[in-house]
């Protein structure tokens, strides 16, 4: 065998390795792959992810990671929305406005969320305050990017500029319980369709748990119920 031939055979064991291969298994969901369910759980979580910061959480490479999640998006589980800058998801019907979409992908960015997290945990601190806090020599990139999506406010103390959550995190917050309650049920309902036998509960600390069943695999989701901000806060 040439060595061009071994290597396109290596490379096609990589793929199916890496991807599992699904010939032969059309009727299975994309959600009984491990990695798969954890991209959708981990979008769930953090509405406005970037395909890189999925990679991070399931500690993949940035292309299996965006594998993975247009498999979501082609089976109709995550939602895809091309920024200027960047494509980001959301799990499907929830039912977020561009603007929205856009304020919370500002949260992707590592330290803009570790920003943000301590402008709603500690409101009124300084940038300097906040920059301690994120270890970081300067929030200010951060805090510029937050301000333009609406989820900070900075108001004038004297010589001192303080940070306060923006009227988009109150937008969003406002209607997020009610649209985490209508995504469980769709959710149940497309997972019924596609014949894994969801069961739901609420579990502690608003979540959501839906057990799956196909043939004799089994798998738990857990989804926020709550907040869509739950996840950058944790």
């Amino acid at each position: 065998m040439s060595d061009v031939r071994k290597l396109g055979e290596a490379m096609k064991q990589v793929v199916s390795d890496a991807y599992e291969a699904e010939e032969g298994v059309a009727a299975k969901s994309a959600l009984m792959n491990a990695n798969r369910r954890r991209a959708f759980e981990y979008v769930a979580w953090h509405p406005g992810a970037t395909a890189t910061e999925v990679a991070r959480a399931l500690d993949a490479s940035d292309p299996t990671a965006a594998w993975h999640l247009r498999k979501l998006v082609d089976a109709g589980y995550v939602q895809e929305t091309r920024l200027p800058r960047a494509r980001v998801y959301c799990v499907a019907s929830l039912g977020l406005a561009q603007a929205e979409i856009t304020g919370l992908a500002a949260l992707s960015n590592a330290d803009a969320a570790r920003a943000f997290t301590s402008v709603v945990t500690t409101p009124g601190l300084t940038g300097t305050q906040i920059a301690d806090r994120m270890g970081a020599s300067s929030a200010r990139a951060s805090l510029r990017s937050l301000i333009a999506a609406n989820l900070v406010v900075a108001v004038t103390d004297g010589r001192f500029r303080r940070y306060y959550a923006g009227a988009g995190v109150a937008a969003i917050e406002r209607t997020s319980a009610r649209r985490l309650r209508d995504f469980g049920r769709r959710l149940v309902r497309k997972l019924e369709r596609d014949r894994l036998s969801p069961e739901a509960r609420r579990a502690p600390g608003d979540v959501l748990e839906i057990d799956l069943r196909f043939g004799d695999e089994r798998a738990t989701l857990r989804l926020p119920a709550g907040s869509l901000l739950a996840g950058r806060l944790a």
